[in-house]
């Protein structure tokens, strides 16, 4: 029925809503809150493109389908939350958070820690890890900086990671402040 289109396709579109929404929502609900239904109706429109792509084989069902593609929605807006959003997002719903004097010093020390690591670092690396930390994904970061594809980047961010932890753990002031920044959220 959603390869046929048009008043087929609406119908399919109904029922799979009807069947699946209250029980997916109840799920979702769990792992992503109120983007729920945002990922519920961006799991339809990918399911009935993948169908119409001819790329569902008939090997599971659509219930199954779907909630493969949703947990698939699930992963990717995750990815691309940092961990500074999270971090801000749990303290601003945190209510015995006060913010303390030392908070604006602590937080400056540590940017400036992390930038005077960066400069350590070859070129590349920071470009890659700079882009990465501000969720460009890997196809794009590939396309902004001319690398051939997307698997060639996650290599190197991958090796500028393990080159950044050894920078860390051969500093012991810089290990000694990220592990307290890393223990306050």
């Amino acid at each position: 029925m959603i390869r046929q289109g048009g008043e087929a396709l609406s119908s399919a579109l109904r029922e799979l809503y009807d069947r699946h929404h209250r029980e997916m929502i109840r799920k979702l609900r769990k792992v992503m809150g109120s983007e729920a239904e945002d990922v519920f109706h961006d799991s339809l429109v990918a399911l009935v493109e993948n169908v119409s792509a001819g790329k569902f084989s008939g090997r599971s069902s659509l219930k199954t389908y779907l909630q493969g593609i949703a947990d698939k929605q699930c992963l990717r807006r995750y990815r691309q939350t940092t961990r500074a959003e999270r971090y801000v997002d749990r303290v601003s719903k945190s209510e015995t958070h006060t913010a303390g004097p030392d908070d604006d010093f602590i937080d400056d020390q540590l940017r400036q820690s992390v930038n005077q690591l960066l400069t350590h670092l070859p070129p590349k690396c920071r470009e890659i890890l700079t882009l990465w930390a501000q969720k460009y994904s890997m196809r794009e970061i590939a396309q902004k900086l001319n690398y051939e594809n997307e698997t060639v980047v996650r290599t190197l961010k991958s090796r500028c990671l393990k080159n950044l932890a050894t920078t860390i753990s051969e500093n012991p002031g810089l290990r000694k402040m990220l592990e307290e920044w890393k223990t306050s959220d």
